[in-house]
């Protein structure tokens, strides 16, 4: 760090070293404790045991300070000795010429001799937030708090990203878990620490060797991304080899491994994402790792074609066929990686295969929604009758999708999945669900004696999607099922809630605004709408991205849209003929702009106008003109504005159904305890024009 000379002295090991600071023959017996500490880790100590105290040759401590990684100081009562020439203990130079290595500092006590020097340079250590500053009272306890310590530090990465470019946009990702970890941890809990600490600095030399970000370690799970799938395949590949070489005791420690790529957005390191967005490409890679056994790695079929013309010799991609992963309703088609070095032989994969089901394969991602996916299962933990309540278009039969394929595990008869869209007689619903059922009828005896004898003892999910136009009919079956079969529990979704007895209500809402204030790139990465659209105008358009220029356009968009799903889809669909500018520009005529939706959806949902004349068409006339009154109030309104515009009107009767219908939105009370409503800004425009 100095001259040159200091350069030459090497330390005798390539592993991680740890520099420990102290004084000598006060602190041996913690010296001795701190080595063995460190030993147990496998890392290599640098102490000084012979020569360390009076002051030891500068250029050799310099020199085997700027080789090791960590920097441990220990500390009791003496400052150390002060060389001829010299204004400060060896003690204290080392402490400063650690510089930014990472810091862990031990203070013994009682120390009721201090040294005042000694004193002196603890209270500046002190003052330093950049430094792990802990107390100790003996040997043994100071051996298990660097054990513990510096477990944890070696999960963290030595190196920084900053000097390198996350991987965003398109990124591979791969996922890393212990199997059986938790049985291990009751085994073995003396032993478990050390095997931890070297499970990660494997881990850590094989991503860092192919370009791997550790975005997150959570446990013994490791979330690492990388630029290209090569690179995640390599890194996997190499980390199984070392694991498998490695001679462990007293217990062996099995990997497994998921791979998957797709689109994902970098967030702050301090979301609770741990630093990406992506909901679908996230969820996808953490099932392929669960699916996956101790020691075998799994690739998801987008990875795997990526892979392939660069495999290494001898190494080979495993057909594994398609599988429906836990909490994803798309099939899954997954490879494993196949060498002639390595296990390769394990039992057949842990996937949902064997729970029945009906619900359909979905071709597009489900964005966001965690905090509404947490809390609707939440409520149906406790009740057995869910209704997803909300406007249309907001993503109710998405969420009651998702939310039943995450639930599947939990019903061992399977969930089945009713479309009520396309009845319009309600006496069709039970011939559906017979038909669903693949039953067969019995001359005289009811269908619903039929549906109930068949759900009487089965535990599953029934979930009836779109249930307001029928609302009548599906609330009396609803009612009558639930009675009658102890174990059924359903889901519904309608524009109002059926109203019927241990209903629990969860009213869906829009994906999340940006904030106006922040309007960069990476600020609106972390809000819900914005992440829709953009994944909807990449599918369409490969090369579309946000950046600097478009953001504060697709901010507008998403806001003025209110962050409704189907409306922010129809707008991307727009990306091929106009700018998120032009179209930003184009929404006071969003009915006539968001048409165009996709050939195989519900006439309602194939335009913003269609989507809005299916609630309207199931409105009283009462309701209808009082809806349209309603539009002329920009800000919202109080029950005695609206009284004031529906003198002739039912106002209590009407504003009470418009709400129920999720038409008209009730906000938080006035200061003054006065409810006040409001209309989101698609449905107000509607009505408007009507």
């Amino acid at each position: 760090m100095s001259d040159s000379g200091a350069h030459n002295i090497r330390t005798p090991d390539q592993q991680v070293r740890v520099f420990v600071s102290s004084t000598l023959q006060e602190l041996a017996d913690e010296r001795a404790a701190v080595r063995e500490a460190i030993l147990q880790l496998h890392l290599a100590p640098v102490l000084f045991e012979l020569g360390a105290r009076p002051h030891p040759p500068r250029d050799l401590y310099r020199a085997y300070l700027d080789q090791s990684h960590i920097f441990i100081g220990i500390y009791w009562q003496k400052y150390g000795w002060v060389a001829p020439g010299e204004t400060i203990s060896g003690l204290e130079d080392e402490y400063r010429l650690s510089g930014d290595k990472p810091k862990l500092i031990y203070i013994k006590s009682p120390a009721p001799d201090r040294e005042p020097r000694l004193k002196e340079l603890l209270d500046r250590i002190r003052s330093d937030d950049t430094v792990s500053y802990k107390p100790f009272a003996s040997a043994t306890e100071l051996r298990g708090l660097i054990e513990n310590d510096l477990m944890l530090l070696l999960t963290e990465r030595f190196d920084s990203h900053a000097d390198r470019s996350l991987p965003t946009g398109t990124v591979t990702f791969l996922f890393t878990d212990i199997e059986g970890s938790t049985d291990l941890a009751q085994q073995y809990p003396d032993a478990l620490p050390a095997l931890l600490a070297r499970h990660h600095a494997i881990l850590h030399q094989a991503l860092e060797t192919h370009h791997g970000f550790v975005f997150q370690i959570i446990g013994d799970s490791f979330h690492v991304a990388f630029h290209t799938a090569p690179d995640a395949f390599n890194a996997a590949l190499d980390a199984q080899r070392l694991l498998d070489q490695e001679d462990w005791a007293p217990a062996p420690i099995k990997v497994r491994m998921g791979i998957n790529t797709g689109a994902a957005q970098t967030t702050s390191n301090e979301d609770r994402s741990g630093g990406y967005t992506g909901y679908s490409t996230l969820a996808r890679v953490q099932r392929v790792m669960s699916t996956a056994y101790g020691g075998q790695v799994l690739l998801s079929n987008t990875s795997a074609e990526l892979v392939r013309g660069e495999l290494p010799s001898a190494v080979t991609l495993r057909d594994m066929g398609e599988h429906r992963l836990k909490g994803l309703l798309n099939l899954e088609h997954l490879w494993q990686i196949v060498v002639p070095d390595l296990p390769a032989d394990f039992p057949p994969l842990d996937t949902l295969d064997v729970s029945p089901n009906n619900l359909p394969i979905q071709l597009t991602s489900f964005v966001g929604r965690e905090r509404e996916m947490a809390e609707a299962k939440q409520l149906l933990s406790t009740a057995r009758l869910l209704t997803l309540i909300g406007p249309g278009g907001t993503g109710k039969t998405r969420l009651a999708l998702q939310l039943s394929a995450e639930l599947l595990p939990s019903f061992a008869k399977g969930a089945w999945l009713v479309e009520l869209a396309p009845l319009t007689d309600p006496t069709l619903i039970l011939q559906t669900i017979v038909s669903m059922f693949d039953l067969r009828e019995i001359p005289n005896v009811p269908l619903i004696n039929l549906v109930t004898d068949y759900l009487l003892t089965k535990h599953l999910l029934l979930v009836l999607d779109n249930c307001e136009h029928l609302i009548e009919a599906c609330g009396q079956l609803i009612d009558h099922l639930l009675r009658a079969c102890p174990h059924l529990k359903v889901i519904a979704s309608s524009r109002e809630a059926l109203g019927i007895a241990g209903e629990a209500i969860y009213r869906v809402p829009s994906l999340s605004l940006p904030d106006s204030a922040q309007l960069t790139p990476e600020a609106l990465t972390r809000c819900e709408s914005v992440q829709l659209f953009i994944e909807r105008a990449v599918a369409i358009q490969p090369h579309f991205v946000l950046n600097v220029r478009n953001a504060p356009a697709i901010a507008q968009i998403c806001q003025r849209l209110d962050g409704i799903p189907l409306a922010l889809e129809l707008a991307a669909a727009r990306i091929p003929i106009f700018s998120p500018e032009q179209i930003a520009l184009r929404l006071d005529d969003r009915f006539r702009l968001l048409t165009g939706g996709s050939r195989t959806a519900l006439p309602r949902q194939q335009t913003l106008r269609a989507l809005i004349d299916w609630s309207y068409d199931l409105l009283s006339e009462s309701e209808r003109v009082l809806l349209r009154r309603l539009s002329v109030f920009a800000g919202g309104w109080t029950y005695a504005a609206a009284e004031a515009i529906g003198s002739d009107l039912d106002v209590l009767n009407s504003l009470t159904h418009l709400v129920n219908k999720s038409l008209v939105v009730t906000d938080e009370s006035t200061e003054a305890g006065e409810a006040r409503y409001r209309l989101l800004e698609t449905i107000r425009q509607y009505a408007r024009d009507r």
